[in-house]
């Protein structure tokens, strides 16, 4: 009969779709012959689970309907009990008036080509993980999870650090067994001489494949106290491949099989380790590059900002999250031998250890014209000419500026860069200049200087690009930055760059940000700052001294200082992060200015607690009472700012006289 002389699986049914007949091949593969078929159907267990409902769906639609039938599935090999795909076709036959007589079909063994496909989409969708996710270790615990699910029973990510081998991420299929067998997350699983004697292998690049006998050996290497972690993995077959690229060993991806180790997983499991080495080593060579370009560049940027009367400078430099290159990002401040100063911030056109390089250059040069020209629209043409010269190709927009030795005139130009800003008051000013960046600036002649004049109280903030569009939204970035620099808590601050800064300025910076803030007139009587609160307990001293040292009256220094533990204790309590603390002393009165980076103080009218004798919520009560004036404002992302102002007892008597 030809059934039984073809190469597939062959059957064939009656007109209601019982079968009738198996050919040789199909009984030999499933080990059910045509009697056990009938009698168990779809019971028989030759079909995967997975696959049985939707088997026998279709097939009774075809019977049904007379239509073609075509499906794949997964049928049990009775010899060693796996599954393979098969392709499933059966026709109708049909009389010569034209209705179904009976069926026929075959089943075609297609499990090559079905793995071929699944592991195409499988490295596809590998590939595209690591060149979505910036850091590979991220990429590879969802890929741990991929391969437990979808390959092996359990996977697990091996980190290689010298001799020292650290089972950063294990994943198991079975929520029982992921549960047991998490003891094994970030450890040295193996004692010492195994681990030692594993790193080894893993440096020799080579492919390891371990069995009933080698797994054993496996678990008894582990440390006792991981035994039953290990034990719970119940790994039978385990397939290691290592992470290397050039002579650099990462690690290795590991897949644990609880049945035989399917050797078809060999190529994948391989490829895949080969594109985690590709990312790994690629993370590396860009974080090498940055380190390099960020060294450079914090070289680059002046290691000393002038101190000069009349004036006080802040700044700050944030380089740019972990996934981007470093830019090409500048601030400068230089007093010259007159007594005026050049402030220039700019930004170079690109990223990485190009861009830094000509920051480098084009700061300089800024730095120098001055020496020989006064006119900051020719101080940029000077730096245009000489990038021109060195860097044909390269694009910088730049902001330059001079203030006059008596503080009182700012004569400035700008090269293309975002326009700065001047606080006066609760007044924002534009610096408004017009000019194309260096590079591009001899195609259209600039308009030349500007200039305003400057009062005390000033506050001029200098910044590149990356401050107002770290949240993508130019006009959001600016509205936020404007909003800050319109607040009390700006204009009190001794250190208004690192206030903008941590306001303004995302966790993860799409790009460099360099600031630069001038106040003008004179300091605070007294200021202080510090990384945390709890480090300013001690400033208590140091204000009493400067309060005796201004020859107050003793019973103001009293009062002063009780305000003064009062806010400072509530800011430890409250907020112990920065803390910054700034003084105004005038004949009249003493204005305390405490600002914090916490959370906003809620608002009260400064009574006294229900519980009397409770130690917490009097210590406003107690300010408000000593103070003349008591004022609290919080800015999102920034602090509190508790402004407390003291009237001097006797200060027109100490005037008159």
């Amino acid at each position: 009969m030809i059934a039984e002389a073809m190469p597939q699986l062959v059957w064939t049914a009656k007109l209601d779709g019982t079968i009738e007949y198996l050919n040789q091949r199909w009984i030999e593969y499933t080990g059910v012959d045509l009697d056990e078929f009938g009698r168990r159907g779809e019971e028989a267990g030759i079909v995967h689970p997975d696959d049985v409902a939707e088997t026998w769906r279709l097939w009774r639609a075809a019977v049904e309907t007379g239509r073609p039938y075509e499906h794949e599935y997964r049928l049990r090999r009775a010899s060693d009990g796996s599954f393979r795909w098969f392709l499933a076709r059966g026709v109708p036959i049909r009389g010569d008036d034209g209705p179904v007589v009976r069926w026929i079909g075959t089943a075609t063994d297609i499990d090559e080509q079905h793995r071929a496909v699944e592991r195409l989409a499988f490295s596809s969708r590998v590939n595209q993980l690591l060149l979505e996710t910036a850091d590979p270790w991220q990429a590879m615990e969802r890929i741990a999870r991929m391969v437990a699910t979808e390959l092996a029973d359990a996977c697990a990510i091996l980190r290689l650090d010298g001799d020292m081998v650290r089972t950063e991420t294990i994943v198991h299929r079975d929520p029982a067994v992921n549960a047991a067998i998490a003891p094994l997350r970030g450890r040295r699983t193996l004692r010492i001489q195994p681990e030692s004697d594993l790193a080894d292998r893993l440096k020799q690049h080579q492919t390891i494949v371990l069995y009933d006998d080698d797994a054993m050996q496996m678990k008894q290497s582990a440390w006792p106290y991981l035994a039953a972690a290990v034990e719970a993995l119940g790994a039978k077959a385990t397939f290691i491949a290592p992470w290397h690229a050039g002579s650099s060993t990462y690690g290795a991806l590991v897949a644990h099989y609880s049945s035989d180790f399917d050797p078809r997983d060999v190529g994948l499991l391989e490829e895949i380790a080969h594109r985690a080495s590709v990312a790994l080593e690629r993370a590396a060579t860009l974080e090498r590059e940055r380190r390099i370009a960020t060294t450079l560049q914090q070289a680059s940027l002046p290691s000393l900002i002038p101190r000069v009367p009349g004036l006080r400078f802040d700044a700050v430099y944030a380089p740019a999250g972990e996934e981007a290159d470093v830019g090409g990002d500048w601030y400068d401040a230089i007093e010259l031998d007159d007594g005026s100063v050049v402030v220039s911030v700019g930004d170079v056109t690109g990223r990485g250890i190009q861009a830094a390089a000509i920051m480098n250059k084009v700061r300089h040069a800024m730095g120098m014209a001055p020496l020989h020209e006064r006119d900051p629209s020719k101080i940029l043409d000077s730096a245009g000419w000489f990038l021109r010269k060195r860097y044909p190709d390269a694009i910088v927009t730049a902001f330059v500026g001079i203030i006059s030795p008596d503080r009182r005139v700012f004569h400035f130009a700008n090269a293309g860069h975002p326009l700065p800003l001047l606080r006066r008051g609760g007044e924002l000013i534009e610096l408004q200049a017009v000019g194309l960046p260096l590079g591009l600036r001899q195609l259209i002649p600039a308009d030349g200087n500007a200039a305003i004049d400057l009062r005390d109280g000033d506050i001029l903030l200098l910044f590149t690009d990356g401050l107002i569009e770290g949240l993508r939204e130019w006009e959001i970035g600016e509205g936020k930055l404007r909003s800050v620099m319109q607040t009390e808590l700006f204009a009190a601050s001794a250190n208004p760059a690192k206030l903008v800064a941590r306001s303004c300025i995302a966790e993860r910076v799409p790009d460099d940000v360099a600031i630069l803030t001038v106040s003008v007139g004179a300091p605070p009587a007294w200021t202080l700052y510090v990384d945390d609160a709890r480090a300013a307990v001690d400033a208590r001293s140091h204000f009493v001294e400067f309060l005796c040292g201004a020859k107050t009256a003793s019973d103001f220094v009293d009062a002063a200082e009780l305000v003064f533990g009062e806010l400072l204790g509530n800011v430890v309590r409250h907020a112990p992060g920065p803390v910054e603390i700034a003084v105004d002393m005038s004949d009249a009165a003493l204005t305390l200015h405490v600002i914090d980076s916490g959370a906003p103080i809620p608002a009260t009218n400064h009574h006294l607690p229900d519980d009397v004798l409770s130690e917490r919520g009097r210590g406003l009560f107690i300010v408000s009472q000593l103070a003349a004036e008591l004022r609290i404002d919080h800015v999102e992302n920034c602090g509190n700012h508790i402004s407390v102002t003291i009237e001097r007892p006797g200060a027109e008597t100490k005037a008159d006289s």
